[in-house]
């Protein structure tokens, strides 16, 4: 089962990788910009990693950072995709999820640095990286929030977009999965009570609520 679900892994990071170099020279396929393809590809490389060697031990706090630098990049590209999708009259939300690719951006270069100063003998750096964790993980369930907020104003006609509730949706279980492996490295950040394999949002399930 293993080696099947990595053959197809393969196949699905080649064709990732087609569809990238297609956007990359302008060729007419989706709407989608080469940086999100770019997070696509992210995220199946790291899954490769995991089927191949595993998830790493636990008991090395900072191993963390792999979580850090991979998902607060995805972050930050899902703040600037819903900033791009959301009406030029949605000032609020478009400030909002502005405000949200700022912070990720920020959190991005930090964990950069953070995993620089691992190389500190002896080591030094536990301190300040439990202090990130937890600041990052407040970052991320306010964003989970908004993304709750952004789904249900979707699904009631209350928004004007070019965005479906599958956006938000995939995205905050995205961001829940993300939680998890920070609460997995550090007990004293609590897990969250989000499931990221929970049933998908179906179009218009909430329209007349």
């Amino acid at each position: 089962m293993a080696h099947e679900i990595t053959a197809a892994v393969i196949s699905f990071r080649e064709f990732k990788r087609e569809l990238l170099s297609d956007r990359l020279r302008n060729l007419p396929i989706t709407s989608l910009p080469p940086t999100f393809y770019n997070h696509m590809l992210n995220e199946l490389e790291r899954f490769l990693a995991v089927l191949t060697i595993g998830t790493p031990d636990g008991i090395n706090k900072e191993n963390v950072l792999g979580e850090h630098l991979l998902w607060s990049l995805d972050a930050s590209g899902h703040a600037a995709a819903l900033a791009g999708d959301l009406d030029k009259v949605e000032y609020s939300l478009r400030a909002e999820a502005e405000c949200f690719l700022i912070r990720f951006d920020g959190l991005y270069i930090k964990a950069v640095e953070l995993t620089g100063y691992c190389r500190s003998n002896p080591p030094a750096v536990q301190p300040v990286l439990e202090a990130f964790n937890h600041k990052i993980v407040k970052v991320m369930q306010d964003f989970m929030g908004y993304l709750m907020e952004l789904k249900e104003k979707i699904l009631k006609d209350r928004v004007l977009s070019s965005l479906s509730p599958l956006i938000p949706d995939h995205m905050y279980r995205e961001e829940c999965y993300y939680l998890h492996k920070v609460a997995g490295y550090q007990p004293e950040v609590p897990k969250p009570e989000c499931d990221p394999g929970r049933p998908r949002v179906e179009q218009g399930e909430s329209k007349g609520a």
